[in-house]
């Protein structure tokens, strides 16, 4: 579904209904019971795929404090496999919405809500910062807690008054930490306001994922036939222009195309590889055919998230903007080299000592963020774009020396 759509509907509907639902749980709140100990725990992050890996220390967490508890958790179905590879929630728990199409997108909304309404939900831990849908969506399964980030006097998207356990969003903190401190205040016996008044000192864990020999032998069988000549010597770099959904974030498609014939020209064992969702299919077939040269292989669409990750364990160079391939290097050795700019690193940076993060600081950066609904005034992107293509070309060449 277009996220242009997804806004217009989110704002144009979402701040009536928010407005509706808030009035009704002043209501509701008089016939409910408070309580620290929960059956069924409903977890939502519906759009991001990194933000599931970001999260995963604040679930182990949770699963410390509510050991007995059945935990689900719903996101988008396109993004199913990137909590199933945490290995942390049960597969059958893992409830997925189509953001095929605003049809699919309807039917799945309320034939899930009836389902969790079924389970007696009775703790909702809204991950989202920015979504009415998911507020409105947690107000109807109507369970006794509603947990989530809370703005107080801060201006911004309008949510209403739906959560029963509020959390600051510190927007000077990592967003893994963000997710601990909001689990961490559901079992805090301090109500001062706001929470939470302590300092996040546990330490951000990510899943481990080893080399898996099968699949890695499957990935090397399809460069083989892609590329003949391949062989153990061979430096594979990945590519992952992403920003799909928000084009703001991607550096510009002529200088990947400039950087990777500097790549292939300069490294004369290196092997490019294009990666991304199907929906960049199209965009990195262009960039293909504007290389053309046998060492630029396309995999887009054609690697699961797990296949993904086993291609970084034996490559070498990651070059991305922030998003899920960012995010899911750190589970590898690869260098990973990413584009900040319209979002700050601060709050999204990958977990990984072996990331370059790259973000020119500039004034206007960042410019999309949890206020404005990630929309940008910018026509210009020249916080990522001013990165030049021999500017990247020379960090890569640096780094592979030091390897």
């Amino acid at each position: 579904m277009n996220i242009e759509l997804m806004r217009f509907i989110d704002k144009n509907f979402g701040i009536p209904l928010c407005f509706v639902c808030s009035i009704a749980n002043r209501i509701l709140k008089l016939f409910k019971c408070k309580t620290k100990s929960y059956k069924n725990i409903l977890i939502i992050e519906l759009p991001e795929m990194g933000s599931a890996l970001l999260s995963y220390t604040a679930i182990k967490y949770l699963k410390t404090q509510s050991p007995t508890a059945n935990i689900y958790f719903l996101t988008f179905t396109k993004n199913r496999e990137s909590i199933e590879i945490l290995n942390i929630i049960p597969d059958d728990n893992i409830i997925t919405i189509s953001s095929d199409n605003l049809l699919k997108f309807l039917k799945d909304t309320i034939l899930t809500i009836f389902y969790f309404r079924k389970k007696k939900i009775d703790l909702i831990i809204d991950l989202e910062m920015f979504s009415r849908f998911s507020m409105i969506y947690s107000f109807l399964i109507n369970p006794t807690d509603i947990a989530g980030f809370y703005m107080y006097n801060v201006e911004g998207l309008y949510r209403g008054k739906i959560l029963t356990i509020k959390t600051n969003f510190n927007y000077y903190q990592h967003i893994s930490e963000n997710y601990l401190a909001l689990i961490q205040t559901i079992f805090n016996d301090n109500n001062e306001i706001p929470q939470l008044k302590k300092s996040i000192t546990q330490t951000i864990e990510l899943p481990e994922i080893p080399i898996n020999n099968n699949i890695v032998s499957k990935l090397k069988k399809q460069i083989s036939e892609c590329y003949h000549n391949y062989n153990g010597n061979t430096i594979l770099i990945v590519i992952s222009p992403s920003g799909e959904e928000i084009p703001l974030r991607g550096w510009d498609y002529n200088n990947y195309a400039e950087l990777i014939k500097l790549l292939l020209k300069n490294i004369d064992n290196a092997i490019v590889i294009l990666t991304g969702t199907k929906t960049a299919t199209a965009q990195n077939q262009n960039l293909k055919n504007k290389i053309n040269n046998e060492r630029c292989i396309d995999f887009t669409g054609k690697t699961t998230l797990l296949e993904l990750i086993q291609l970084m364990h034996i490559a070498k160079i990651l070059v991305t903007n922030d998003g899920g391939a960012a995010h899911f290097s750190a589970l590898t050795n690869i260098k990973s080299f990413v584009f900040f700019g319209p979002e700050t690193p601060v709050l999204y940076r990958p977990l990984s000592d072996n990331a370059t993060i790259l973000f020119k600081n500039y004034n206007c950066s960042p410019c999309i963020n949890i206020f404005n609904y990630r929309v940008s005034a910018c026509k210009n992107n020249r916080c990522v774009n001013d990165y030049s293509s021999n500017e990247l070309f020379d960090m890569i060449i640096k780094s592979t020396a030091t390897k």
